[in-house]
């Protein structure tokens, strides 16, 4: 069976060092939360210089077919243009079993 995938995506590399996503992702004290969320001793940061972080834009149309990742889990962050206010969901997306997916946090403002 073949999959489709189209998106559009920025490197690791092409993102500036002070943008808010690099900082996010380079921060030590959000590795240690997300490592205490997940009941982990220690988390690594991934060393590949165009994929430790990539910013994925998907269009009208575009989507990720399915595949296989070869980490434990990854921790995903989604921005979409809200249509009036603002709504923030956080949820852990490791490989729990179906329907055990703990939420790590909900807000709204």
């Amino acid at each position: 069976m073949l999959q489709h995938s189209a998106k559009k995506a920025i490197a690791y590399d092409q993102i500036p060092a002070d943008a808010a996503i690099r900082r996010l992702y380079e921060s030590d004290d959000l590795t240690a939360f997300i490592a205490a969320v997940l009941g982990k001793r220690v988390l690594y940061r991934g060393a590949d210089p165009l994929d430790a972080v990539e910013i994925a834009i998907f269009g009208d149309g575009d989507e990720l077919g399915w595949h296989f990742d070869n980490s434990e889990f990854s921790v995903t962050v989604m921005y979409q243009q809200a249509e009036a206010g603002v709504i923030s969901t956080t949820e852990a997306t490791t490989r729990y079993p179906a329907g055990s997916r703990p939420a790590l946090a909900r807000w709204k403002r």
